[in-house]
């Protein structure tokens, strides 16, 4: 008999639930799928190696606040929080695993918002339907950090795979729920650089737009399930 086949699905959100703004003027959703039979032991270990040299003990890569240099990260020189991050796009890198980011450039009230963002999360998982419906168990990870986002993910998954469950699982805990956070912050930058504009710690921590996109943004173009939104 064939073991069955398990998807584990890492979640992060970057944005949260506040009218548009110029800077927070989106919510995005990054879906990490990693299919349980693959072999990721070796980027895994990787990147808990480079982690543990860099910060030691229980620390973890939380983007956002790695680029501008708040906490965890204060008093860190810039050459050394750069370090974590390339730590982290390695493993994004190198590990075996798909992306989908729904993303919602945000309305004018949070009931427009909130309603939006369960339409897109929908949208996303019913193209992605296909690929879901080759496991026999989905388990979705998220850390519960925003509560409304957590029901709308429980009811839009639920309503089409009943084979599914969420268990909470912190961003610190596995390396693919920073993946998730990576993505979602990527996916900031990407409209911001539609619009030809990073902020001041930004452009400083990557030097820049064409940098950001071409070393960093685009080596993980083959990583997307759903082709990648353009702004």
């Amino acid at each position: 008999m064939n073991k069955p086949k398990r998807l584990d699905i890492y979640i992060d959100e970057s944005g949260d639930f506040s009218t548009y703004s110029t800077e927070n003027p989106l919510y995005s959703v990054a879906f990490v799928l990693v299919d349980a039979n693959d072999d990721n032991i070796g980027p895994i270990n990787k990147f808990n190696s480079n982690l543990n040299s860099l910060m030691g003990g229980d620390h973890f890569v939380h983007v956002g606040n790695l680029v501008r240099g708040e906490k965890p990260y204060i008093g860190m020189l810039r050459e050394e929080r750069w370090k974590l991050f390339y730590a982290l796009h390695l493993f994004a890198y190198f590990a075996k695993y798909k992306i989908v980011v729904p993303t919602t450039i945000k309305n004018e009230t949070v009931e427009e918002i909130v309603s939006s963002i369960a339409k897109t999360l929908l949208n996303a998982i019913d193209e992605s339907s296909y690929y879901f419906n080759k496991y026999d168990k989905i388990i979705l990870h998220y850390d519960y950090g925003q509560g409304a986002l957590t029901g709308i993910i429980t009811t839009a998954f639920l309503s089409r795979f009943p084979n599914c469950h969420i268990i909470k699982t912190p961003q610190s805990q596995n390396p693919f729920m920073q993946l998730a956070d990576l993505y979602a912050y990527f996916e900031l930058l990407k409209y911001k650089i539609s619009k030809s504009y990073l902020t001041k710690s930004e452009s400083r921590f990557f030097g820049g737009i064409r940098n950001l996109k071409d070393n960093f943004i685009n080596k993980l173009e083959d990583k997307y399930l759903i082709k990648n939104k353009k702004y």
